[in-house]
């Protein structure tokens, strides 16, 4: 019946179906009956739901849908929920990918290409899944986190004007119109943050204009480190955790010892409370800097003692290499 709906709007002709079942659906209110041997979902969201766990299951049947054609808004959301249930528990974005794939070949309309894309900020988790497929929106210049950005500045927002008027205001002629965001205007900030992360990859020394836009976003953040207890469901609280301190990181390792200066008090105490909170396993367990925000403070610290000592820093680094064996010391 799923793949019925990939390629026809009609109700489905059930007569092949074993009647128990179809009588069982219809009960619960699942399907309905239109006449006899004739049925279909009684809710949108139900077709919907079915189309997109059977794409997410065999993506070889994307193939089946009218690709060149604009999609039609029940199957464009059943990509959506497909790319969403290709990710969302996934440790990386190759099942996502094969979703992705079919809907950017030629001449396939756009509106398939942009459900997928849009899957991953309309997610419950999307921050993770931003961070999940990080690598893959990053590479061969980023072309596509560039148009994830384009859809949704697109499909998301709306003029002011047009909010204006929906409340019955003036715009008088000739004032400015500034974008409003409808969904998600949080992109721009997320985007941000997986541009600070991958930079940790890089051997590259960032821009002063790049490490201006880092802090001033770390600033806005850096009350994530007061939160350290707290259950993360999202990845949200670790995917903000890491980029701060990052951000701190990338002063240490790239900027001017004015700078340092100037930014010492507040990056010391990123690197001490990147350290505070329950000892967690995965810190001890991980090789690198990626997705440890301890060890990268253990190097922005060691950065510091190199660049701009100050009395105290080799205390505080001691600090740092004995915390996980003695939790309750601090350096006084």
């Amino acid at each position: 019946m799923a793949e019925h709906y990939l390629v026809s709007i009609e109700p489905y002709h059930s007569r092949s179906e074993p009647a128990a079942a179809l009588d069982s659906l219809i009960k619960s209110g699942t399907l309905r009956e239109l006449r006899l041997d004739s049925v279909t979902f009684r809710q949108d969201v139900l077709r919907e739901g079915v189309v997109g766990s059977l794409l997410s299951e065999s993506p070889d049947l994307i193939t089946k849908l009218p690709l060149e054609k604009r999609a039609l808004l029940d199957l464009e959301r059943g990509m959506e929920l497909a790319a969403r249930l290709a990710i969302e528990n996934a440790p990386d974005a190759a099942a996502w990918l094969t979703i992705l794939g079919p809907g950017s070949q030629r001449p396939t309309h756009q509106t398939w290409r942009r459900a997928v894309l849009l899957s991953l900020v309309r997610s419950e988790i999307s921050i993770r899944l931003i961070r999940t497929s990080a690598a893959v929106l990053l590479a061969e210049d980023a072309f596509l986190l560039r148009d994830l950005i384009r859809y949704v500045l697109a499909v998301e927002f709306e003029s002011f004007g047009r909010r204006a008027k929906a409340r019955g205001l003036d715009v008088p002629a000739g004032a400015s119109q500034p974008i409003r965001g409808k969904a998600r205007p949080r992109l721009a900030e997320i985007s941000l943050c997986i541009e600070i992360q991958a930079k940790l990859a890089s051997t590259t020394p960032c821009t002063p204009e790049f490490i201006e836009q880092a802090m001033a976003w770390a600033d806005r953040h850096v009350s994530v480190l007061d939160r350290t207890n707290e259950f993360d469901t999202s990845g949200e609280r670790s995917s903000t955790t890491e980029a701060v301190v990052v951000a701190a990181w990338l002063i240490a390792r790239d900027d001017t010892n004015y700078l340092i200066r100037e930014r010492g008090d507040w990056m010391r105490t990123v690197f001490i409370k990147a350290f505070a909170g329950n000892d967690e396993p995965n810190f001890v367990m991980r090789s690198g800097l990626s997705m440890n925000p301890r060890a990268i403070a253990f190097v922005g610290q060691t950065l510091l003692l190199h660049k701009v000592r100050r009395d105290g820093d080799f205390r505080l680094l001691l600090h740092f290499v004995v915390r996980s064996g003695y939790p309750g010391w601090y350096p006084s």
